[in-house]
């Protein structure tokens, strides 16, 4: 069995989600251990309209259905099963507990970073979750000419959310920069190791 890491708060969460899945998925057997009833699909995707955009062909190998319950599980087992060393092994974060664009700030001779936390150690995927992330996050923290948060929804006839006219021809640009970081990275931190990809947008 693969050994995983944990911090002595994330013990109980875990214990927890452990008995959450057992009961959900598995049935007990006569020796009082939980056997999983059947196995689900490893991923799901963020919308219908993103998903060619973010995995390309990689969409008809890895269908997004999964809803509620489901998805966390297969995103534990995707989670698990990756085995490159770059994915497994863990780094030390030095405190940098939210590396996304809007927390960094650069020029051609200085770096400066913010909204730092407590150090710890962590696989790569995760640590690249806030700064992957930010990408779509930082959509929303750009200022409107009265200084506020400029705002990317509005609501239709029906009262339901939908994005802006101007937020959906940014997208596709956010998207398509967000491609690019993530291919670099598979290539250069996971050796091409394209099982990767998929965890990463997940944990998107």
């Amino acid at each position: 069995l693969k050994k995983i890491h944990l911090k002595p708060k994330e013990v109980v969460p875990a214990k927890h989600l452990e008995n959450l899945f057992c009961k959900h998925f598995g049935y007990e057997n006569s020796e009082g251990s939980w056997i999983p009833k059947n196995s689900l699909e490893s991923t799901f995707v963020l919308s219908d309209d993103e998903r060619a955009d973010l995995l390309g062909d990689r969409q008809n190998e890895n269908p997004f259905s999964e809803t509620g319950l489901d998805q966390w599980k297969s995103l534990l087992e995707l989670a698990l099963s990756i085995d490159h060393p770059s994915a497994t092994n863990r780094i030390w974060t030095c405190g940098l507990t939210d590396g996304g664009l809007h927390n960094i700030f650069l020029n051609e001779e200085n770096l400066w970073m913010f909204d730092l936390g407590e150090p710890s150690l962590e696989p790569i995927p995760a640590f690249l979750t806030k700064f992957l992330m930010s990408f779509f996050h930082a959509l929303g923290m750009e200022d409107d000419e009265k200084g506020d948060w400029v705002v990317r929804f509005e609501q239709d006839e029906n009262g339901k959310l939908r994005l802006t006219d101007t937020t959906k021809e940014l997208l596709p640009k956010v998207i398509s920069s967000f491609n690019i970081t993530v291919n670099r990275l598979i290539n250069e931190l996971f050796d091409g190791y394209e099982k990767v990809r998929v965890l990463l947008v997940r944990y998107v």
